[in-house]
């Protein structure tokens, strides 16, 4: 058995994002497989109860650029002795020189794991410019020249940021095998033994498709940049005359919240439910097919839980991790960004058409199986034993 410390920036608790429901998750299962689980977050307040391992925490505020935290952390590696030292925060430079600290009085591994796309902000582009323009100058972020200014910049910048990364970890985690084409495009040679690939997980399958109704669902954070849910409306302005006998359910919040709530009762259009922020295990439950129309994403959590559901799932093929995660045609649907049409057409042929829907709802069954808990855990692991033994 291993001992495993966990270290975050947030405070411990999992229903406040998506790192911290990583680590409470990991957390939990290795802890019940008898191993000694230890967190140490960088913030003072705000945590849970812990019911699996040990926390531990700063006691200023700061963070990582806090010297006195940093110190603390190295300070409890000393004393708590772990083999293995997962950093969920891996661009921090002051968990960075924590941990290469405490390598100076204590041997242990450690893993910087990524939770994101490295390609966040080159599939974002404009959002990007535009932080560095003043507001009456965001016009500019959408001409080609000051894009390719500052992509060219936050590649620079990047790639200092992942050379560190790599200098200061044993091994980088990433998410989804295709990350490591992303890391490529910054860094074009880095030791490829110390990059390794493990994806978040789901925790069951749910296979009893009784509950089943004709609803699409969609469900996310509300926000323009990445989640597209500005499309949402417009998806169902399309959608609903080709499914007279479907609904349409939200499910989310966010920046574009109030705007779809409005324009939802401006177009009165029928069939439609939003619901805010909820839990969404009953609605994927009820719902047959599921669509996401997000720019990209590091890892879509929701996609998979709407697999392991057995919702059809539509989205569009914008970034490189979808289609690792689902097979087009195979046990989902995936199409040119951001055709809308498409995406409507081929959801009213496989809705209308129980027989495809059936057979399209157990092959999500079967790729979601994929990632449960139990197969994702075995996968880290046999990874903690493969890098101890090469130490």
């Amino acid at each position: 058995m291993y001992k495993i410390l966990f270290v975050l920036t947030p405070a411990f608790d999992p229903t406040s994002g998506g790192v911290q429901n990583t680590t409470f998750k990991l957390g939990r299962e290795f802890t019940l497989r008898g191993h000694e689980v230890s967190y140490f977050s960088y913030t003072p307040k705000g945590h849970i109860q812990v019911e699996y391992g040990s926390l531990y925490h700063a006691v200023e505020n700061g963070g990582s650029t806090n010297s006195s935290n940093n110190s603390k952390l190295s300070e409890l590696i000393s004393a708590l002795k772990p083999q293995l030292v997962i950093n969920q925060m891996p661009y921090e430079a002051g968990i960075q020189g924590a941990l290469t600290t405490a390598k100076k009085n204590h041997h242990f591994v450690s893993l910087g794991c990524l939770r994101n796309s490295l390609f966040s902000v080159v599939n974002n582009l404009e959002t990007y410019a535009q932080k560095s323009l003043p507001k009456p100058l965001w016009f500019l972020s959408r001409n080609k020249m000051f894009q390719q200014f500052s992509l060219l910049r936050h590649k620079r910048r990047h790639a200092e940021n992942l050379k560190k990364i790599l200098q200061n970890h044993d091994y980088f985690v990433l998410l989804v095998p295709t990350n490591i084409d992303e890391l490529r495009y910054f860094l074009p040679t880095f030791d490829e033994h110390k990059i390794l690939s493990i994806p978040n997980s789901i925790p069951n399958l749910h296979e009893d498709l009784s509950q089943k109704e004709k609803v699409v669902l969609h469900v996310g954070r509300l926000n323009f940049s990445q989640k597209r849910s500005d499309l949402i409306v417009p998806f169902w302005q399309k959608l609903h005359q080709l499914l007279p006998d479907w609904t349409f359910e939200i499910v989310g919040y966010g920046e574009l919240e109030s705007k779809i709530v409005d324009d939802l009762k401006r177009l009165n259009l029928p069939r439609v439910k939003f619901f805010g922020k909820q839990k969404p295990h009953d609605y994927y439950k009820r719902a047959g097919i599921f669509m996401m129309p997000s720019a990209y994403e590091g890892f879509p959590n929701t996609l998979l839980e709407a697999q392991s559901f057995g919702c059809v799932s539509f989205c569009f093929d914008s970034y490189p991790a979808v289609g690792w995660i689902v097979h087009d045609k195979e046990n989902a649907f995936l199409f040119k960004p951001f055709d809308l049409d498409a995406m409507v057409r081929e959801i009213a042929r496989v809705a209308q058409n129980e027989e495809l829907l059936q057979k399209y709802a157990q092959e999500s069954l079967k790729n979601a199986k994929r990632f449960v808990v139990d197969t994702v855990v075995d996968t880290w692991e046999e990874t903690f034993e493969k890098v101890l033994k090469t130490q």
